[in-house]
């Protein structure tokens, strides 16, 4: 066993080798894009609570065999031995004050359940239901924490969009209030009108500001849910057909 173990870490060691050699760059970089499907799956297993849960399900597990082990037959041996010193009257009909000698016990013990009042089989029908419980809880925790990664996945992308149009937005500002000025100067416009540009201007700016804000709350929440900072996030495909045709529908 452990030859075939030793060999077949040499092997592995040698496929990483030759792989990193022939494909430095697959070896060295790290991909930038996620999907949806890779941020659930890294989330989860990361997931604190779900490892939690997780782990309390395989403790559950191992009751449930600890329960199965109660129909099994159970072996005890139990042996002792060592020197004993005796001062008695038997010891003194040769004479002596007291005795000392080697003494040697060993004994083996066969049990088997044969009735106990139906106590094992009740004891394992209640390990039974705990496991059905834990596996329910592990799957309720995956599915929350899935769905909470999903929405911070898609609140990510939102703000990302937002925040670009609001830089958009910022931008045609700058030009018509630069047109404007030019028409100020010119006389084809009034101060006015430049003053309601400049506050249009700056209502803008401030919704920029808002929205960045927002994509770094945004951020922090996939972080937290995730493990990593979002990087370029593919969009996912929308399930259209499983989407309704109509209110009634």
């Amino acid at each position: 066993m452990t030859k075939t173990v030793c060999k077949f870490s040499v092997i592995t060691m040698a496929c990483a080798v030759v792989i990193g050699s022939s494909f430095p760059s697959i070896a060295q970089e790290k991909p930038t894009e996620m999907s949806l499907s890779q941020a659930v799956s890294t989330g989860v297993i990361t997931n604190p609570e779900y490892g939690r849960v997780a782990a309390s399900r395989r403790a559950t597990d191992e009751e449930l065999n600890q329960a199965k082990a109660l129909y099994l037959p159970s072996i005890d041996m139990r042996a002792d031995g060592g020197i004993e010193r005796t001062d008695s009257v038997s010891t003194r009909a040769s004479g002596d004050d007291d005795k000392t000698f080697g003494r040697y016990d060993a004994s083996l013990t066969l049990t088997q359940m044969l009735f106990d009042g139906w106590s094992t089989k009740y004891e394992n029908k209640r390990q039974k239901n705990r496991v059905q419980s834990s596996a329910y809880r592990v799957k309720e925790t995956s599915e929350l924490t899935g769905l909470s990664i999903v929405e911070a996945f898609l609140e990510v992308m939102r703000q990302r969009e937002l925040l670009t149009i609001t830089r958009e937005n910022v931008g045609e500002h700058e030009a018509i209030m630069s047109m404007i000025e030019e028409g100020v100067n010119a006389g084809r416009s009034t101060a006015a009108d430049l003053e309601q540009i400049k506050a249009r201007l700056a209502a803008a700016r401030a919704q920029e500001s808002t929205t960045r804000q927002s994509l770094r709350n945004a951020e922090s929440q996939f972080q937290r849910e995730v493990g990593d900072m979002p990087k370029d996030l593919v969009m996912p495909a929308v399930p259209v057909d499983a989407i309704s045709a109509d209110v009634e529908a």
